[in-house]
């Protein structure tokens, strides 16, 4: 009878992990599949960014028919923070990248999806790496001053997240 309560107790227990992660997966799922419908007025809410830095301000939207978008999770051990200010910015472990493979059409950015905020967040990428002068093995030399980009994002950030909010 002990036994058998126990192992009723061990099936609740398995019960409850597997009602926790099909939640856990209903919401990324969720997450994932809202990505195209924001994709425009996030480019858009990234203009005034883009020229700043004088990148493009004409952007040709892609179709995720083209195969142009790659969706990715990214799941870091540690949040990236940024501060700048009284404003603190945070990558979350798990965000998700919404990279535009064709560089003619985005090149410089990356669009980040996270639980974290209430809506996406663009935020500048330097060659194949993301922010690569935050790391001190990068020499600078692949994407000059990406850490000032990074400062001026985190200063607009409530500008971007007001523009992007789902």
């Amino acid at each position: 009878e002990t036994q058998r309560r126990e192992m009723m107790k061990q099936l609740e227990s398995l019960n409850l992990s597997k009602k926790g992660l099909i939640s856990a997966n209903e919401e990324m799922k969720a997450l994932l599949d809202s990505i195209p419908a924001h994709l425009e007025r996030i480019m858009k809410a990234a203009l005034p960014l883009r020229k700043h830095m004088t990148l493009p301000t004409t952007v040709i939207l892609p179709d995720s028919k083209d195969n142009l978008i790659d969706v990715r999770i990214e799941i870091c051990s540690d949040p990236l923070e940024v501060l700048s200010g009284d404003t603190e910015f945070k990558l979350h472990p798990y965000s998700v990248f919404v990279t535009i493979k064709e560089p003619n059409i985005s090149a410089g950015l990356d669009l980040v999806f996270s639980a974290l905020y209430p809506g996406p967040i663009i935020f500048v990428k330097g060659g194949s790496n993301i922010l690569t002068d935050l790391y001190s093995e990068d020499d600078g030399t692949t994407f000059p001053n990406s850490m000032q980009h990074v400062v001026e994002i985190a200063t607009n950030i409530k500008y971007l997240l007001l523009e992007c909010s789902i």
